[in-house]
């Protein structure tokens, strides 16, 4: 089962409409069209948005984890997903060179002061 299939079955289970979804999650009116339609898939943004709003974890809507987790158990946080997301777009040099500063980071917290 794919991402848009474990969303609409989530929105059939918690009998939530499409436009009521577009209120209350935060995405962008006619995307959730658009995926039934299966002109789009979700981005990891809306990911991450939808799981915080039906209380699942980003890996349970992207086919990672099979069972549902306990309440309370999201494993992307909304700006690690906005992050990602961000990554996605970028050419292999511009990831190199996140992923080094992201390394640099880790080393200066680590390093005593």
């Amino acid at each position: 089962m794919g991402s848009v299939d474990k969303i609409l079955a989530l929105m059939e289970e918690k009998r939530v409409s499409a436009a009521q979804l577009t209120r209350e999650a935060g995405i962008t009116r006619g995307l959730v069209t658009q995926w039934k339609q299966r002109l789009q898939k979700p981005s990891m943004g809306n990911i991450t948005k939808l799981a915080a709003y039906f209380d699942v974890t980003v890996d349970y809507i992207i086919g990672i984890e099979k069972d549902r987790p306990h309440e309370g158990e999201r494993s992307v946080d909304p700006t690690i997903a906005g992050i990602i997301e961000a990554v996605q777009d970028m050419t292999e040099d511009e990831v190199a060179k996140v992923q080094e500063y992201a390394q640099l980071l880790k080393l200066k917290r680590t390093q005593p002061p």
